[in-house]
């Protein structure tokens, strides 16, 4: 097909929503087998090769949700609604942190989170705070060197809280991080030379996550790799 559709945008975004549904019943399916499968392996002695096998593909299931979950949100544009509840940072954060635990594993990744000496609530959309902090993560282990650490950090302000997300990889440039989460530097025209996005939509996602709980994504350099902050209002 040469032409371009003949949709407006309304249209498009719709039509990428209907994408994701019809995706998400073939991959549920995929992973109720594989929890089946992996329930039977832990009964039985089974070629470890097989065992690994059935792990990764968990893994790279796993990846599909978060890589649908984007494709939503993004195609949901100004129109996601607005959540407010009550939350507790860490053990949200905690909890994506484990979900990654086994792709950082994989990498050889060293996966670590520091949190807060005393409690730390806000009030926000949860379930895209964890996607924003997921993508971050999911990047960082994708960049950074194997034996190396990705660092989780909360950090709470008067104001702010913050959730730090280190690694070792490739280091964006200052002069390209507002490119780096924009939906230009997510298409091949917006890459630039020994950058380290424009191959997938995780930092774009990210940054439309955290501004559905009325908050930011910045990026800095961080010695010889980067530093994600998702910054979001005290609200409580």
């Amino acid at each position: 097909m040469s032409n371009p559709l003949p949709l407006t945008d309304r249209e498009l975004r719709a039509l990428l929503g209907s994408f994701t549904h019809d995706l998400r019943n073939p991959l549920s399916a995929i992973v109720s087998n594989l929890d089946f499968a992996t329930r039977v392996a832990d009964q039985h002695d089974l070629d470890p090769d097989l065992v690994e096998s059935l792990t990764d593909s968990v893994t790279a299931c796993d990846m599909l949700r978060r890589i649908l979950a984007n494709i939503d949100l993004l195609a949901a544009g100004d129109q996601t609604p607005e959540v407010d509840q009550e939350v507790l940072l860490l053990p949200l954060v905690d909890k994506v942190v484990q979900r990654c635990q086994a792709q950082a594993e994989q990498a050889q990744i060293s996966l670590v989170l520091t949190g807060c000496d005393e409690p730390v609530h806000a009030r926000l959309d949860a379930a895209n705070l964890a996607l924003a902090i997921e993508n971050l993560i999911a990047d960082s282990i994708v960049h950074a060197p194997s034996g190396s650490k990705v660092a989780v950090a909360i950090e709470q302000g008067e104001r702010e809280i913050l959730v730090h997300v280190c690694d070792q990889g490739p280091a964006i440039p200052s002069e390209l991080c507002d490119l780096a989460v924009s939906a230009e530097g997510q298409l091949s025209t917006g890459r630039r030379p020994g950058s380290r996005y424009a191959r997938g939509a995780a930092l774009l996602a990210a940054r439309a996550a955290a501004e559905t709980c009325g908050g930011s994504l910045s990026l800095t350099p961080a010695g010889n790799g980067s530093r994600f902050t998702i910054a979001v209002p005290v609200r409580t």
